[in-house]
């Protein structure tokens, strides 16, 4: 299947106009279908209009301001999904043809399956740093819709400090005292939920244990690794010891087949952390779990070092849109200055920590593997 909404610029549109198509899933018009053209400004304000298509399934918003000071997005809402092109701004000189297919929907989760999941935990005072980030795939022709209850993630008992990155579609996670709540819809092909949080530490060891909500094919838990620390999960391999830009980790993943016994609960155990004196490792947040993709690659082939680097680019972009969300709420009065000032700091360390993942991806890239100077001094001799 192709993409379900794409953005375009385009000399056959007049300048200042966006021209809607709205198809079914066999590329037929959509009469009467609701639109949603959403409107952010250089000041972080919002605005939006609506419409409906006409019997083609066409709409066009014209005479919209050009340029730099404003962003839009179409959105097409139906029976509880929300079908939405990425943002675009509109250029002085020509105007956007965006087509989006408005795909049946279904409350029928079979087709989900979490294709990649992974855990991170991280050590820091006092506390540990979980993120986890689940690649979902719908299988299905049908837009999984999750209804107004969602769909119910729970958490290790105890967890604080919940935070989950933004996605450009219309997913969320609610928060409660259990865990969280997978609102919005799913369509066809593959989306990436990340979310956080913070459990107590007390002592050397940490258990953890959680329903898993989601069909796997492949999992992986990972730890930072100091030595005498030991990492067990349930079902899975002991954790082995790996490296990654000179940051050592303990490593455990699975793979699982269709014929395999139903995986419903994923329990960690990690063994041996150090005090805060000899453990002064700096958690780096979501930027972590980017090494997780290469330890992957490592082990199966591909191209290590464009992944990450590819990835880091892409979480650098997320966070900068952050940024700027962070700054619309606080405008906004719904956050306050507590919270706005240190989510802006981890923000920022991550991206410290993006920049110094950068230097030493170079540095490697600049200093020839010893093997490889060696047999270009063969070679020479």
């Amino acid at each position: 299947r192709g993409e379900i909404a794409t953005a375009t610029a385009s000399t056959s549109v007049p300048v200042g106009t966006i021209a809607i198509q709205v198809v079914d899933e066999r590329g037929q018009g959509v009469p009467g279908a609701s639109i949603r053209l959403g409107i952010m400004n250089a000041d972080s304000s919002r605005d939006s209009r609506t419409a409906q298509t006409d019997a083609e399934g066409l709409f066009a918003f014209q005479d919209l301001p050009t340029g730099s000071g404003q962003s839009y997005r179409v959105n097409i809402p139906h029976q509880g999904a929300t079908y939405s092109s990425t943002p675009f701004r509109l250029e002085p000189d020509r105007g956007h043809l965006v087509r989006v297919v408005r795909l049946p929907v279904t409350r029928d989760t079979r087709g989900l399956l979490q294709t990649i999941g992974q855990t991170m935990l991280e050590y820091r005072a006092g506390r540990v740093h979980i993120t986890q980030q689940a690649q979902l795939a719908n299988l299905g022709r049908e837009t999984i819709v999750f209804g107004d209850e969602g769909l119910e993630v729970r958490l290790p008992r105890g967890f604080t400090a919940f935070q989950s990155g933004r996605v450009m579609s219309d997913q969320t996670l609610v928060p409660d005292e259990e865990g969280f709540h997978l609102k919005g819809s799913l369509p066809p092909g593959r989306t990436t939920l990340t979310w956080a949080y913070d459990v107590p530490l007390d002592g050397t060891d940490v258990h953890l244990s959680m329903p898993m909500p989601f069909r796997t094919f492949r999992y992986v838990v990972m730890t930072d690794h100091s030595e005498g620390m030991a990492l067990r999960v349930e079902g899975m391999p002991d954790g082995e010891a790996r490296e990654s830009n000179g940051r050592k980790f303990l490593v455990s993943q699975i793979e699982r087949s269709p014929g395999d016994a139903p995986w419903d609960r994923l329990a960690i155990t990690v063994e041996g952390i150090p005090g805060p004196g000899p453990l002064r490792w700096l958690a780096v947040g979501g930027a972590i779990v980017l090494l997780i993709f290469g330890l992957l690659l490592a082990t199966r082939g591909g191209d290590q070092a464009g992944a990450l680097a590819r990835a880091r680019e892409a979480r650098r972009e997320e966070l900068l849109e952050d940024a700027a969300e962070v700054e619309r709420l606080f405008a906004a009065n719904e956050i306050g200055p507590k919270f706005r000032t240190r989510r802006m700091e981890e923000i920022v360390a991550e991206l410290a920590s993006l920049l110094r993942l950068d230097e030493a991806a170079s540095t490697s890239r600049e200093t020839p593997p010893p093997a490889r100077t060696k047999r270009r001094r063969a070679r020479r001799a």
